[in-house]
């Protein structure tokens, strides 16, 4: 099998490109903004692109032995739905977006009935550091195979489990973890400790619970008032709630 097929050719999906053609595989590529009218291939641009086929969807389902999808997020579903209908048995069709395990094991179920094998795919690292270098788990009854295929090609893949959605459990405990010491890391930079010490059951000075982690990173960033004590322990219950929410435990 040398066929692969990208679905989305973003930074994710260049990169793989880049690292599939480098050790000899035949890589197809799709992306929704092909279809804009004066889009131009990133080839020219980039040799180590040169050797990516530009194709439509139809034509990179046709001719794939393995699809890597690495689009939005939020479309990975649709996409997939989208696929259905052109997919073969036997055929690999790898899930690489960050999507809660709940939309993997959905994924699965589309995909599955075709008598396409489903893969499950969770990335580990950042692909702007490293590249198509970047640590992939793999998850389902078909990562192993799928894992000797890739890894053929370049790829740094491994499979983690059998079980659809452990993979992309563990990244997001994965990620969790980082956020803490990130976090930690930065409440010590700014001096702030002894304003997190307290009970973090104590409401933020404006009388509001705060439940973005997002804006709550912020306060922190920006130096943050030394009146909201909890702001630590409170961002990391948020993000434990929101990934048991994600596991739906």
């Amino acid at each position: 099998m040398k066929d692969i097929g990208i679905l989305g050719f973003g930074e994710a999906g260049s990169a793989f490109a880049r690292q599939l053609t480098s050790e000899g595989a035949c890589v197809s590529a799709y992306d929704k903004k092909f279809e804009q009218s004066g889009f131009q291939p990133p080839a020219g641009s980039d040799p180590g692109l040169e050797p990516v086929r530009f194709a439509s969807l139809s034509d990179l389902l046709k001719s794939s032995d393995i699809i890597l999808s690495t689009i939005t997020t939020d479309a990975a579903l649709a996409v997939a739905r989208n696929c259905i209908s052109s997919l073969r048995p036997e055929q690999y069709y790898c899930d690489l977006n960050s999507t809660a395990p709940s939309v993997k094991i959905e994924l699965d179920s589309t995909i599955t009935p075709t008598g396409a094998f489903f893969v499950e795919g969770a990335i580990l690292g950042a692909i702007g550091v490293t590249g198509g270098w970047t640590q992939i788990l793999l998850g389902g009854s078909h990562a192993q195979n799928a894992s000797e295929l890739l890894n053929g090609f370049g790829l740094q893949t491994a499979p983690y489990s059998v079980e659809i959605g452990k993979a992309s459990a563990f990244k997001l405990l994965r990620s969790y973890s980082s956020a803490k010491v990130h976090l930690t890391t930065l409440i010590s930079h700014c001096g702030l400790q002894q304003e997190f010490s307290n009970d973090w059951r104590e409401r933020s000075h404006d009388g509001r619970c705060r439940i973005c982690c997002a804006e709550l990173c912020i306060v922190v960033a920006a130096g943050c008032n030394p009146n909201c004590r909890h702001l630590e322990r409170k961002t990391i219950f948020v993000l434990l709630v929101f990934m048991l929410v994600q596991l739906n435990l």
